[in-house]
């Protein structure tokens, strides 16, 4: 989260309430995640599996593994730099779409034909919190800590921060992403078809979301494939 200032508040320094609203989010990801559904022996099986799940705009792969002198054929979903996202489509596939869904730490980079999301947590939603900006604009979001206002925004790439006046509009390109629905739960897609993001959309900016995902307010984008590594 970057920090730009503007203003001054009578017995709230700016630097106590950037503090505050990074305490609202998370640190910095360490580690790239994916989702593990199943391992299997028979590889033809492996691959219906992952042929399946990409047939719901899931971004699926096979990748093989040795464990106790057998080979195996793992099924695994998507990858993300933020546990929190990798988490809540471990929720959603378990509902049905499999048997079994389990975060794990992914070795080394990502294959190259599985696109990555980069996601950030802007802010842990405060009583009160609102999107301000218009359609075709940055997102904008309006925070109350402390009975103080603070504003943050997401260009699709980093979020800011902002204490006092309300940043003056910018102009961004449409979004291409569009909110759907996956197993009753809400999702975003993105211009391809494929899913970016679990949680509800809140607003896009180009390729990237802004999502609503349990308690907290994330920016969601795509990455090149290994992009994270």
């Amino acid at each position: 989260m970057t920090a730009v200032g503007r203003g001054r508040r009578p017995r709230w320094s700016r630097v106590a309430l950037v503090v505050a609203l990074a305490a609202l989010g998370t640190a910095l990801a360490q580690t790239t995640w994916s989702v593990q559904t199943v391992a299997l022996r028979d590889y033809r099986e492996a691959a219906g599996v992952a042929a399946g799940l990409r047939l719901h705009g899931l971004d699926a792969y096979t990748e093989f593994t040795m464990q106790g002198g057998l080979q195996y054929v793992r099924v695994r979903v998507g990858c993300t730099d933020e546990r929190e996202v990798a988490d809540a489509w471990a929720d959603l596939l378990a509902r049905s779409l499999v048997a079994e869904a389990v975060v794990v730490a992914m070795e080394g980079a990502s294959p190259p034909d599985v696109a990555c999301v980069a996601a950030e947590v802007g802010f842990r939603k405060p009583a009160r919190w609102l999107l301000v900006s218009g359609p075709n604009e940055v997102p904008v979001f309006e925070v109350e800590v402390a009975d103080h206002l603070a504003y943050l925004s997401y260009d699709g790439l980093v979020w800011r921060v902002w204490q006092g006046t309300a940043p003056a509009p910018v102009a961004a390109s449409a979004a291409r992403v569009a909110a759907a629905r996956l197993d009753g739960r809400d999702v975003v897609r993105s211009a391809d078809g494929g899913l970016l993001c679990p949680g509800r959309l809140v607003a896009g900016v180009g390729d990237a979301a802004v999502v609503e995902l349990g308690d907290a307010i994330v920016g969601c984008r795509p990455v090149s494939a290994g992009g994270l590594r």
